[in-house]
């Protein structure tokens, strides 16, 4: 493992400048924009999802659904699993708006990673993939992921039908945490470098993007907090990815990084 990366991350020097973006009026106008079309696209899913109640709660095992119906609305089993059913509304239309927020990044993320370049990281020269080569990786990954999502998905599901939602629930928490991930990281790589250092330098980050992403998703899962936060992701991830090719940097190496880097990788 790259652990002088994982160093790197814990020092989080970056962290306070992107805390420093995220409220300059560039970033909050961007938020405000993303905020509206977010708002929208989560009011419909959450009334289309509403009007679906009924059928969300026949898909649990058929005797417990009569047991519900036999012994009416104020029973604890009755009011366990509407309980149930109002959680899976409220994730369910959260994972839309990570889906809509991810294709989103695809506009947004290279105003960010600009912005960002020109601020603070100015010295280091990007070669970023090319129009044509970043639209398409990013098809290409963001259709990988999606089947990938759907088929396990779909299997974990099945549990759903043997009363086992709840760990069907937290496969596709998982699901989509990998999701948003890997179509995050790849807009803003291809913002800075082209598709194949891109892959490389992705494979060498991993583990510290991981933890990155993390805190990312769970605000992910806050319906307002995710609409009101849509540049935090890519502006933390940036700050990260700079952070670490000015590591990588004959002016950004010391000599304490280079020897670490030789050991590790020996």
């Amino acid at each position: 493992m790259k652990l002088f990366l994982l160093k790197q991350l814990l020092g989080a020097g970056f962290i306070g400048r992107t805390l420093s973006d995220f409220f300059s009026k560039k970033m909050l106008l961007l938020n405000f924009i993303s905020f509206v079309i977010l708002i929208i696209v989560y009011v419909l899913s959450f009334i289309i999802l509403y009007e679906n109640f009924d059928h969300l709660v026949n898909l649990f095992p058929q005797f417990i659904v009569s047991y519900m119906h036999s012994s009416g609305s104020f029973n604890v089993l009755t009011l366990l699993l509407k309980l149930v059913v109002w959680i899976e509304i409220i994730l369910i239309s959260a994972f839309v708006l990570v889906v809509v927020n991810v294709i989103m990044s695809m506009f947004y993320t290279p105003i960010i990673v600009s912005h960002i370049h020109k601020t603070y990281y100015s010295h280091i020269k990007l070669t970023p993939a090319s129009f044509g080569d970043s639209t398409l990786t990013s098809i290409k990954v963001l259709i990988a992921s999606v089947v990938k999502l759907c088929i396990i998905g779909a299997i974990f599901s099945l549990l759903h039908f043997i009363g086992l939602g709840f760990i069907s629930a937290l496969v596709l928490l998982y699901l989509f945490f990998r999701f948003q991930a890997i179509n995050l990281n790849y807009e803003v790589a291809l913002s800075l470098m082209d598709s194949k250092d891109c892959k490389q330098f992705l494979r060498f980050n991993a583990l510290a993007l991981f933890f990155l992403n993390i805190p990312l998703y769970i605000l992910s899962l806050i319906p307002i907090v995710n609409s009101l936060t849509v540049s935090l992701k890519s502006l933390l991830i940036a700050h990260y990815m700079f952070s670490a090719l000015e590591l990588r940097s004959p002016k950004g190496k010391n000599e304490e990084d280079v020897i670490d880097v030789e050991i590790l990788e020996s």
